[in-house]
């Protein structure tokens, strides 16, 4: 499929697409453009439609599975198409403190500070942008993949708002 054919269907691949992600090896989020094994959705969303994988990075349900139809998923395919259904809303990156050498972009980890009463030295993925002060983080996978019940990680899907002054910027990675 070419790249303008996905983007116009994109939207509708992303809904009610159990069966599809069932039956691929890979997905791919148009949200944080992480591609991952299939077997990795766990969460879904219903409606009367059907059952919607909800990604297991970002908690969007913004997922599409990688078929002959779509063709191969890469970040860079999942990149544009973040662009064009996203950027309007969840805009990137996220304004720092002038002269610092780090762009926190949708899709970034960054540490939490080791000092933190809550969630101490563990990965949140940026998942939008704030007020240049703070930045929504979801906790998960963290960077090398790892479960978040191997981490010791309480996940819910949801994003929570934290300070900029609470993170250790320097461990930022996309």
């Amino acid at each position: 499929m070419s790249m303008d054919a996905l983007m116009a269907q994109v939207s509708q691949l992303s809904l009610a697409n159990e069966v599809a992600v069932a039956a691929a090896a890979r997905c791919g989020c148009y949200f944080c453009t992480r591609v991952f094994e299939s077997s990795m959705v766990r969460e879904w969303v219903s409606d009367a439609q059907g059952r919607t994988a909800v990604c297991p990075h970002c908690g969007v349900d913004a997922v599409i599975a990688e078929t002959e139809q779509t063709g191969a998923l890469s970040r860079e395919r999942l990149q544009e198409l973040r662009a064009h259904w996203f950027e309007e809303a969840f805009p990137r990156p996220v304004d720092l403190p002038a002269g610092h050498p780090v762009q926190l972009q949708v899709g970034t980890f960054v540490r939490v500070k080791a000092d933190a009463e809550f969630r101490a030295g563990q990965d949140g993925m940026v998942t939008c942008a704030g007020d240049g002060l703070h930045v929504g983080l979801v906790f998960g996978y963290d960077r090398n993949n790892t479960s978040p019940d191997k981490l010791g990680i309480t996940y819910t899907g949801l994003t929570e708002e934290w300070s900029l002054t609470e993170l250790d910027l320097a461990s930022a990675e996309h």
